[in-house]
């Protein structure tokens, strides 16, 4: 049930797609019609939400802003709708919970199972994302709570728990390293080096630390995928850095060593592990009970 103006569903598909003939198709409307919609309030707003060339579109300044406010509103949209639906018992409660891939390995799915057990009608999802972007994703809407690394301070989001957890160099346990009780980064780079991409708040920090210890970043693997950290630690030569979140299966059962990692000068490096919501989240038992298991969840797995 449409309750803006199409033009916002096409859009938001157009800046998906980067096409308007792709997002016509998506649509299944005609290309004519999504393009009619878009010059249209081009006209009205007096700038160019696209610039066209034969390789394609790409947003201008303006439609960058515009892209943003049009996702803010859909998902919006989308979440008022549902808790209207909510409101007349034609839909069951609904929790989204965002965070890194990692945290699905052992903090969420026990969380979940609790839930339905004794919410039988909720629904639940997940989202995958990490950084700023999770904060950004409490306070547009998109989720209900987050599990994050180093979570950005914000007056609108509210810490409901969080622990502190050691990173560490993660190998093979054949890795010629990987009987040391402790690690540098330095000790480390005689070795191919894996790092998180800078979507992880922990790359910053390595960053400082491959900066002190003079190691040029540019030679180096990264990604953003537990798995594939996974896959190339299966080399005996390569070493990631990390928590133990997303890996405790392999650490448990010896297939992966996780030694922690000091600074050049010593100190221990640690992340702070968190759950976080909008402080001016609307009520809902079947969240507050989310969050409960959350905080819960985190206390054993930091003991």
């Amino acid at each position: 049930m449409p309750i803006h103006s199409s033009f916002l569903k096409y859009f938001d598909e157009v800046c998906k797609s980067g096409s308007i003939r792709k997002a016509a198709g998506n649509l299944h409307i005609a290309s004519s019609a999504v393009n009619r919609q878009i010059l249209k309030i081009e006209d009205e707003l007096g700038v160019k939400l696209f610039d066209r060339s034969h390789d394609g579109i790409t947003l201008t300044e303006a439609g960058e802003l515009l892209s943003q406010h049009v996702s803010r509103t859909l998902n919006d949209a989308d979440r008022t709708i549902k808790e209207i639906a909510n409101c007349s018992n034609k839909a069951p409660n609904i929790l989204t919970a965002a965070g890194q891939e990692s945290v699905i390995a052992r903090i969420l799915p026990p969380v979940f199972m609790e839930l339905y057990a004794e919410f039988p009608d909720a629904s639940t999802s997940f989202l995958a994302s990490g950084g700023t972007e999770l904060s950004k994703m409490l306070l547009d809407g998109r989720a209900d709570v987050a599990i994050m690394f180093d979570a950005t301070e914000d007056s609108n989001i509210e810490i409901l728990a969080q622990v502190n957890l050691p990173v560490g160099a993660i190998m093979s346990p054949d890795h010629p390293l990987a009987n040391s009780e402790s690690l540098t980064i330095q000790t480390c780079s005689k070795y191919v080096l894996i790092l998180p991409d800078d979507s992880w708040m922990l790359r910053e920090r390595l960053n400082k630390e491959l900066a002190r210890a003079k190691i040029d970043i540019g030679t180096m693997t990264t990604s953003n995928s537990v798995e594939f950290l996974r896959a190339m630690l299966a080399k005996k030569t390569s070493i990631g850095f990390k928590t133990t979140v997303g890996l405790e299966g392999a650490i448990e059962d010896g297939s992966l060593v996780h030694i922690p990692l000091t600074s050049i000068n010593g100190s221990p490096l640690t992340q702070t592990f968190s759950i976080g919501a909008n402080r001016n989240r609307k009520p809902s038992v079947v969240l507050d009970r989310a969050l409960e298991l959350l905080k819960e969840r985190l206390t054993i797995y930091a003991s």
